[in-house]
């Protein structure tokens, strides 16, 4: 029996490449799906309050605190941590002001931080498909008479890794938070 030795016509040629095309298709798109970043939290800077000085010390158990609502949905599927990491106040922007720290965090997660983020400061884990409601509150203020309020955060996956990092504005009414329900408390 003689051997061929004949070239490949392109017929071949494109019946071959018409087989690997989708699959190098499909491997482009996977990246960039992702990389979707999650939405920001929603800060309702319009229902904070201020903590009473002397014994009054708020929801958070600050004395003479700036105290926030908000809120943030998970979209994706994995746990997520939130970690609020500075509270500033004279600014409407992510710059100057006067830091005074985040003084603590009340949420509605029942979730506890992922081993990475056991040891974070002002954090709260948000489970997949979750919506978690929280209650960020500034450091002592000094009693200061400023409302204009900027919070730092920061969104780490479960093994916190940094997905996003930013800061909210708004304005803080100096109305006295009472009794840890309306404005101040998200759990009700």
């Amino acid at each position: 029996m003689a051997n061929s030795t004949s070239p490949l016509s392109r017929r071949t040629i494109a019946k071959g490449m018409a087989w690997t095309a989708p699959v190098v298709a499909i491997g482009v798109g996977a990246p960039h799906a992702a990389a979707t970043p999650p939405p920001p939290p929603v800060f309702n800077f319009g229902e904070g309050c201020k903590s009473s000085g002397g014994s009054g010390k708020g929801c958070i158990g600050t004395k003479d605190s700036k105290e926030i609502p908000g809120s943030f949905k998970n979209t994706g599927t994995q746990t997520l941590v939130l970690q609020f990491t500075g509270f500033k106040l004279g600014t409407l922007t992510c710059a100057g002001g006067s830091e005074v720290g985040v003084g603590g965090v009340r949420s509605s997660s029942a979730t506890p931080l992922p081993g990475c983020a056991s040891n974070l400061l002002n954090a709260i884990a948000i489970p997949a498909g979750a919506t978690v409601l929280f209650l960020v509150g500034s450091g002592d203020d000094g009693r200061s008479p400023s409302t204009s309020s900027s919070v730092s955060w920061r969104l780490l996956d479960a093994s916190c890794n940094q997905l996003a990092a930013d800061c909210a504005t708004g304005s803080v009414s100096n109305d006295p938070c009472t009794g840890c329900s309306g404005c101040c408390d998200p759990n009700g």
